[in-house]
């Protein structure tokens, strides 16, 4: 369950970023929106990005 302060700061409009590194060791960032779903924290990424195919 998640804490009322918590709530509150995923259910406001967030983007957060999260990065990877690809085989070749180059580094590779993607921003995503955050919010929450039911009790959970979501992570949402576009249909046009490689995470959201």
């Amino acid at each position: 369950m998640l804490s009322p302060d918590v709530r509150a700061l995923f259910e406001g409009p967030n983007y957060a970023h999260v990065a990877t590194v690809g085989p070749d060791g180059s580094p590779h960032s993607v921003p995503l929106w955050v919010g929450v779903e039911g009790d959970r924290i979501a992570f949402l990424t576009g249909a046009w990005l490689a995470q959201g195919a």
